[in-house]
């Protein structure tokens, strides 16, 4: 494959694109019959190679195929949003502060609730419009065990509506009001639903932000410990192909932090949950996450009105520019549908060095 390198990825030649698609390269005055290319000007029924070859390539040939240039037309891709659910501790201990120190009366603005939703509130703020996010509480008002009353479905532009949500579950003082307890297991598996109903393609996640250890057991005791049925929860979501990420508020404790571990494990996020402190650290923490699900991952936008336009014949073009597809520093097609295309290695990092940059697809029409 014929290729020059721009950085670190390699752009399409026209003799590279030629033999990718098994069609010959024809010289000046040259006859071909056949040959598939993306450049032709006229003559007969071939575009490159069956017509009048490459621009300036000279004579004519009866030509039997090629790509049909007037679909060939760079359409822009939009980076794949991101559908996510923030399941959020609202139990007793989250009323006291990042220490684990609890403070009389609650310890209202440096409480780890208060850090919490002052973090969540500003990330989702900044992303409602790329991110589709939903919320789970632990656990409701007047149903310690509860998750499901006052959840707020996944959707775009929810900024507002979890903004609320949070509100309503936060003091005067700016502590957490009406706590319950930590039905961790029914609040990833009430993800998990929120989530499947969520028609569109976008990679999906959960983001568990708790500081202790589950309860509320299916039957029995609510105060009995959950733990390995908080795990399976995670398992299974991670088997429907939603992550669980783990984020544990506060100071890391021993009593609690190895079950966190093993629901993060389960979740195929590491297998490791991630401290936060503050509300910074929080926000710090949901933006590393939105960036790692969608990192340099596209849509495909729809084929042109074309009876041979098709998915499985597609171009990636960065900055007008066409790249090789590679898995190691090009691009590759990352779902069975062919509605979205990843870039690899040194692509993915030319589109994420800081400047603007248009991510294109154009799609290689066969001539019928």
């Amino acid at each position: 494959m014929s290729g020059s390198r721009a950085g670190s990825f390699l752009i399409v030649s026209a003799a590279g694109l030629l033999s990718a698609c098994g069609g010959a390269l024809p010289g000046n005055g040259a006859d071909a019959t056949g040959g598939r290319g993306v450049i032709g000007t006229t003559g007969g029924a071939g575009v490159m190679g069956g017509g009048a070859g490459l621009a300036g390539g000279g004579g004519a040939g009866a030509g039997t195929g090629g790509y049909d240039v007037s679909c060939a037309v760079p359409i822009p891709a939009q980076r794949v949003g991101l559908d996510a659910v923030i399941v959020l501790d609202a139990s007793a201990s989250m009323d006291d502060d990042v220490l684990g120190t609890a403070c009389a009366g609650g310890c209202g603005s440096s409480s780890k609730w208060a850090q919490t939703v002052a973090g969540i509130n500003t990330e989702v703020s900044q992303t409602e419009t790329t991110v589709n996010w939903g919320l789970v509480l632990l656990s409701s008002p007047g149903n310690a065990c509860d998750v499901g009353s006052f959840a707020v479905p996944v959707a775009s532009g929810n900024a507002l509506e979890i903004a609320f949500a949070l509100a309503n579950r936060t003091s005067a003082s700016g502590g957490v009001s009406q706590p319950g307890h930590t039905p961790t297991r029914s609040g990833i598996t009430f993800a998990t639903t929120l989530l499947a109903g969520v028609p569109d393609d976008n990679p999906r996640l959960i983001v568990l932000a708790t500081d202790g250890a589950p309860d509320c057991p299916a039957a029995g005791d609510i105060s009995v410990d959950d733990s390995s049925a908080a795990v399976d929860a995670s398992t299974y979501a991670m088997t429907a192909g939603v992550p669980v990420h783990v984020v544990g508020i506060g100071v890391e404790d021993a009593g609690t932090s190895a079950v966190l571990d093993r629901i993060a494990a389960a979740g195929g996020t590491g297998g490791a949950a991630r401290y936060v402190l503050s509300a910074s650290d929080v926000t710090i923490d949901l933006h590393s996450l939105v960036e790692g699900g969608t990192r340099c991952l596209y849509t495909i936008p729809p084929p042109p009105p074309n009876p041979s336009a098709t998915r499985d014949h597609i171009g990636v073009l960065i900055d007008g520019n066409e790249i090789l597809q590679d898995w190691a520093n090009g691009w590759g097609s990352t779902n069975a549908a062919r509605t979205q295309v990843q870039l690899f290695g040194g692509a993915c990092a030319a589109v994420t060095d800081g400047s603007a940059h248009v991510v294109s697809i154009v799609y290689h029409c066969l001539l019928i």
